[in-house]
């Protein structure tokens, strides 16, 4: 899933930043509506969704504020549903990255939610801090988290992407690396994958410039990063929307049964 860098989306409102899950027998979507609250949409294969309730607008006790940006996913080994998103409480203020998690059952179009969380990301530089994107996933008992730091210059093009990481899900986080040192700026929407051979990839999306996805490859996470290279750098026609770049998008490792989840007319 990712929305087209230019112009229109597949989704009936005005959305962008997806992360999906599979999560007891559905596909779930969270996403940015509006920069004022995120949706969730459910789809049995990722061919057609549907959107689940009002968008969430709020995080509880930290509602009315300027946005809540970029929703991402993390499934716990308790089978519990994560959600991570930025919020900011008021226009140029300090924008953080908050938790919540259905607390009513595993369906998410009737589920109770958690209040939200502060996650604090100790050391945390920019004035204020202004960090986006998160990308929670573990690694054996340690749980890390990918953000993009846009105070560092404040803006949407500049600043790193930074690594963190915690042995508690909700943090306290602490820097594994800057991305400053591996070249990792001017890019956002960053996610990561296992290799086969036990090492990692890193994708990240080249912001402003609309040139798609770059990734870069290491044997450790803190370890050496390889140079960026281009994943694709040719346009892609999006259905209903402009022909343009991806931005924004995540993939995943799938088992044949969640492949066949996927494709349209299979797994209902």
């Amino acid at each position: 899933i990712a929305q087209p860098g230019v112009g229109g989306n597949a989704f009936a409102y005005n959305v962008r930043d997806p992360a999906f899950a599979l999560y007891h027998g559905w596909w779930w979507a969270t996403t940015t509506e509006d920069e004022y609250g995120f949706a969730l949409y459910r789809s049995r294969h990722s061919g057609m969704w549907s959107r689940v309730g009002p968008a969430l607008t709020t995080f509880g006790t930290v509602s009315g504020g300027n946005g809540v940006w970029a929703p991402g996913i993390f499934i716990d080994n308790s089978d519990v549903f994560h959600i991570f998103a930025a919020f900011q409480a008021t226009n140029g203020g300090p924008q953080l990255i908050y938790e919540i998690h259905n607390t009513g059952g595993t369906d998410l179009s009737t589920t109770t939610w958690s209040s939200p969380q502060l996650i604090t990301l100790t050391g945390e530089s920019g004035s204020p801090v202004w960090v986006i994107d998160p990308y929670v996933f573990q690694d054996a008992a340690t749980y890390y988290m990918l953000v993009k730091n846009r105070a560092q210059p404040r803006g949407d093009g500049g600043g790193p992407v930074e690594l963190w990481s915690s042995s508690s899900l909700t943090g306290p986080y602490t820097q594994v690396w800057d991305g400053l040192a591996q070249g990792f700026t001017g890019y956002e929407g960053p996610f990561i994958m296992r290799k086969p051979d036990g090492g990692w990839r890193l994708y990240l999306d080249k912001t402003p410039s609309g040139t798609g996805y770059y990734y870069s490859e290491a044997a450790r996470l803190a370890g050496r990063w390889s140079a960026l290279a281009a994943l694709d750098t040719a346009p892609i026609e999006m259905p209903n929307a402009a022909t343009g770049y991806c931005q924004h998008g995540e993939a995943h490792y799938q088992n044949a049964l969640e492949h066949d989840t996927i494709r349209p007319g299979r797994g209902r």
